[in-house]
């Protein structure tokens, strides 16, 4: 091989170079995607999406492909960095971190930047300006001092876990609305969610008719539609009949598990009135019996013949 014959600073150089030609192409190719989805022009080419293509022409992932294009869609009203993006001037991971924060007014300021400095430092520069941004959004001037007198200040510690966990909220949130917003806001819209939840909750939850679901299950058994699986509305009826609590007496542990009084193999039918919600181990013990009533029932005949027969003398050679 002609790399054996390198030095070390020889070859760490030549991957130097490599390696920023390959960061430098693959910018390029990123700012070329937004119109390629626009023209679609991956469907004239073999692939069924912008994704295939990407993948096929720079071994992009799909949710890189997402991203840039994403970011593309906010920066429509931005173009001096929309500009930088399409360029391949600038990475789309460091443009994304402007993206949110960079208004039309200011889009300037902050292509100068990005290409003044690394991506660390911008993103320290982002961190400020949000923090900066909160305080006046809290505090405000003027008409707004006397508007959020009303407000009041909170201060307690919080672990790291918890800090991550809202700043992620707060990132998802400006990532939908496009706009820096407050801890207030962040909160607002989280406490939102949460009392909408159980609301989700009791509309997801069906009225439940013993009746329709019988009639529902005989019908299936006419037309020879009954699949092995238990239908969701009968589980659901079983439960709430049971409180979710195994039937076997005297356990009270969740229902895991659904058990036909029936044999299904024999009677083939999800008729409620012949299914009970079992705990795991409870489950196995009826299915333990149902041998053990077998055995007696059927084999034990064969079994007895089996007896009769070997007692019987053998006759001589």
């Amino acid at each position: 091989m002609k790399y054996k014959k390198l030095s070390d600073s020889e070859l760490y150089k030549l991957c130097q170079e490599y390696g920023l030609n390959a960061r430098q192409w693959m910018r390029k190719f990123a700012g070329l995607l937004p119109e390629v989805k626009r023209r679609r022009l991956y469907r004239r080419h073999g692939c069924s999406s912008i994704h295939e293509f990407a993948a096929k022409m720079a071994g992009m992932s799909q949710r890189n492909v997402d991203k840039i294009l994403n970011l593309s869609r906010k920066l429509k009203d931005k173009p001096t960095l929309r500009a930088q993006l399409e360029s391949g001037e600038q990475s789309w991971a460091k443009i994304e971190t402007v993206a949110y924060i960079a208004t039309p007014k200011d889009e300037e300021e902050w292509a100068q930047k990005l290409e003044k400095f690394p991506q660390q430092v911008v993103t320290q520069i982002v961190k400020n300006e949000r923090i900066n941004r909160e305080k006046f959004t809290a505090y405000g001037q003027g008409q707004q001092n006397n508007q959020m007198s009303q407000y009041r200040n909170f201060s307690f510690p919080i672990s790291p876990k918890v800090e991550l966990k809202m700043r992620q909220f707060k990132q998802k949130y400006e990532q939908e609305t496009g706009e820096t917003l407050s801890w207030n806001e962040v909160f607002e819209k989280v406490f939102k969610e949460l009392e909408k939840s159980p609301q989700a909750k009791k509309q997801a939850i069906i009225k439940l008719c013993p009746d329709c679901i019988k009639e529902r299950a005989r019908k299936k058994v006419k037309n020879n539609q009954v699949k092995r699986v238990i239908p969701a509305e009968v589980q659901r009826l079983i439960r709430t009949r049971q409180q979710n609590k195994c039937d076997t007496l005297n356990c009270n542990h969740p229902i895991e598990e659904f058990h036909h009084t029936k044999r299904f193999a024999l009677n083939q039918s999800h008729n409620p009135d012949f299914i009970v919600g079992l705990c795991k181990k409870c489950h196995n013990l009826e299915h333990s019996n149902w041998q053990m009533i077998e055995i007696s029932a059927i084999d034990q005949k064969v079994l007895n013949y089996r007896r009769e027969v070997s007692i019987e003398p053998r006759a001589g050679p």
